[in-house]
């Protein structure tokens, strides 16, 4: 049987319709156009008379083929002799039954390379490697999870120059990266811009509360540098005979209201800090946080020491804290520096000194200072 392939109402060929014979284990009913080609093309369409018109598809195909062509007459699915099926279409739109899984690739091959949906856990799957030539890209709601039932893990297989796995962070992400807890990865951190890449380590108390529980690591073009948000850097080492020690650092603000400053006289002291017990004193040093004044405040000098003796610690060269900038430190060790009385095996209480010129302490009207202790405890 044949049928008369007609183009613009001119016939133009036709299609022969019969059974294959020729294998004898395989009887089937063949349809048979002429070779394909311009205008010619060996596709058999199937839609409805929305169809009969110049839809453009198949100029040109020379592989037999068939074709469904959506009503519009805008979109088809073609599966032809050729390599591929064609999805000439807006997608393909599989409807599975309820909690039916969706086979979306199954190839013939050994170990049966499958890419499927699991309607149970609501995620596609892959049964072989993926192999990415571009960016993988996580979107702002996204997370990459391994899964605990299996060993996860990253390699990085080396077959560049560089031989480097690399984490690269860029301006547009404030030039750092961030470890921090799961239940904290979409709240905010509280890091400034950095200049330089810096890698943040936080605890894991809710950002909600508190954003200053870090340590960090960057190097700023000079140094290496370790910084912590707050507390100080604890090392425990677990080699027998090394005991763990802990280097911390402790604040003390005095301002001019305080017991250090509220004499009626022009010198006075108070207590400063109590140094545990077991420690080593690193270094001490004074900053000036906001000027001093009053109505004849002319200078205003600090030192630190012990009970007794006013500059056994700190004894800065040159200090006038009601004329020097705002943010000045003061170093200057005394003659305790560097000295057996720095390392305590009970506790010691260090005491600063006010002395003023031109007036008594407790007629301060303003006035800020800060006292920096370093030390390591065992």
């Amino acid at each position: 049987m044949t049928a008369t392939i007609v183009r613009r109402g001119i016939a133009t060929g036709t299609a022969s319709i019969f059974p294959l014979t020729k294998d004898a284990n395989a009887f089937v009913l063949a349809i048979i156009f002429p070779e394909g080609g311009d205008p010619d093309v060996p596709v058999l369409v199937v839609g409805d008379i929305t169809a009969d018109k110049d839809l453009g598809f198949f100029d040109g195909v020379t592989e037999p083929g068939i074709a469904i062509i959506n009503d519009a007459g805008d979109a088809y699915v073609k599966l032809d002799a050729g390599d591929d099926m064609v999805a000439g279409s807006k997608g393909l739109h599989f409807v599975p039954a309820v909690d039916e899984d969706v086979e979306i690739i199954n190839v013939a091959v050994g170990g049966g390379p499958r890419w499927y949906w699991d309607e149970s856990e609501d995620a596609f799957h892959s049964t072989a490697e993926l192999v990415l030539d571009d960016n993988l890209t996580i979107s702002s709601s996204g997370s990459l999870i391994f899964a605990e039932a299996l060993t996860p893990g990253a390699q990085f297989d080396a077959v560049i120059a560089t031989d480097q796995l690399m984490l690269s962070v860029g301006s547009a992400y404030g030039t750092q990266f961030i470890l921090t807890h799961f239940d904290n990865r979409g709240g905010e951190h509280g890091h400034a811009d950095q200049t330089n890449p810096t890698y943040y380590v936080h605890s894991a108390t809710s950002v909600a509360s508190e954003t200053d529980e870090w340590i960090s690591f960057t190097h700023d073009v000079t140094d290496g540098v370790i910084g912590t948000g707050s507390g100080g850097i604890k090392y425990e080492l677990g080699t027998v005979g090394v005991p763990s020690y802990a280097i911390k650092t402790v604040k003390v603000t005095k301002a001019f209201s305080s017991d250090l400053f509220d004499a009626d006289a022009t010198t006075d002291s108070a207590d400063v800090w109590l140094q545990p017990a077991n420690t080593i004193l690193l270094s001490a040093f004074m900053r000036l946080e906001t000027q001093f004044a009053g109505p004849l405040h002319s200078d205003l000098d600090v030192t630190v020491g012990l009970a007794g003796d006013n500059d056994g610690l700190l004894e800065p060269a040159a200090m006038n804290m009601t004329s020097d900038a705002e943010n000045t430190e003061y170093s200057g060790p005394g003659a305790y520096w560097n000295t057996v009385q720095v390392v305590t095996i009970s506790t010691q209480q260090w005491v600063a000194y006010a002395t003023s010129v031109g007036d008594n302490l407790g007629d301060l009207t303003a006035g800020t200072m800060d006292f920096y202790f370093t030390y390591i405890e065992f």
